[in-house]
């Protein structure tokens, strides 16, 4: 009988070792790309392609573009001029999410293209379009479009609270000058947007597009206004992974004991004895549980 409890005793020790070095929350997630800008844009193409750049990134971009500044990687649009950046990575996945911080500082747009083809003339396109001041056109939304083949077309939109609609209205505004964290899911024909853990759009595509890349857009669009006069984004502390599961909330591991606490007799005979006293060991990390 000794012999049986010394080896549960071994087992269950052994599995929260193992379990104590997990982060929770990644626990079944397979990290494709993550980048904090700290080494520039050597994670990163920018295609000179007559669309984004040309070579001397003029006219399209004129001097700004694609640039980090203090680790944070700036997007950077003036009047109808464009440019994209994709990681540097082998697209061997369809089923994937992207959680990155943002924030707009002027303009409006904050573009994404996915599954973009070489072309460019297949993709799906997820726009932030924030509360610019300066701007009382169309903006205040969050949209999920879609071109195939070149024929471009909005699928689904979200408005901003103050923008007062009556349908697919939100609790907030899309606003600037805040960092966001924004999670963008691809799994299979659903596509799931949230904005600040909020689950904002929740789609199903039965003719989903598949393979391409994933690429951070600028477009300055008509955009001209305010004292600066372009559109000006930064991203930071991003993350392309497959798909965890759940709803932005982290994995509970429960291991043995209270808390992850540690007593082998009381932990085998079930005796509540305040004799038996029970401890966090070293080798256990306490873990916030956030919903």
């Amino acid at each position: 009988m000794k012999n049986i409890l010394s080896k549960l005793v071994c087992f269950f020790f052994s599995l929260i070792v193992i379990l104590s070095f997990l982060e929770s929350g990644d626990v079944y997630a397979t990290v494709y790309f993550e980048d904090d800008f700290s080494l520039g844009l050597s994670k990163w193409i920018v295609p000179h392609d007559g669309y984004s750049l040309d070579e001397n990134e003029d006219p399209i971009v004129g001097e700004y573009g694609w640039r980090v500044l203090d680790n944070k990687l700036i997007g950077e649009a003036g009047y109808h001029e464009r440019s994209y950046i994709y990681p540097d990575i082998n697209y061997d996945f369809s089923s994937f999410e992207l959680v990155a911080e943002v924030k707009n500082l002027n303009g409006v747009d904050q573009s994404f293209w996915f599954h973009l083809s070489d072309d460019r003339s297949d993709f799906y396109e997820i726009n932030f379009r924030f509360d610019e001041p300066d701007w009382d056109q169309d903006h205040n939304n969050i949209t999920l479009s879609k071109s195939v083949g070149g024929s471009y077309g909005r699928l689904v939109e979200v408005y901003g609270k103050s923008e007062g609609e009556s349908v697919n209205s939100l609790d907030f505004d899309i606003t600037q000058n805040e960092k966001h964290v924004i999670k963008i899911v691809f799994d299979s024909v659903q596509i799931k947007i949230y904005f600040d853990s909020v689950l904002v759009i929740d789609y199903t595509d039965n003719n989903f597009l598949s393979g391409g890349i994933i690429a951070f857009r600028n477009w300055g669009g008509d955009f001209y206004q305010g004292s600066y006069g372009r559109v000006l984004n930064e991203f930071d502390n991003l993350k392309i992974s497959s798909v965890s599961g759940g709803n932005n909330s982290d994995t509970v591991v429960v291991v043995p004991g209270l808390g992850g606490s540690w007593n082998g007799e009381g932990l085998l005979t079930g005796s509540t004895s305040p004799s038996l006293e029970w401890k966090m060991p070293f080798f256990v990390r306490n873990v916030p549980l956030y919903t």
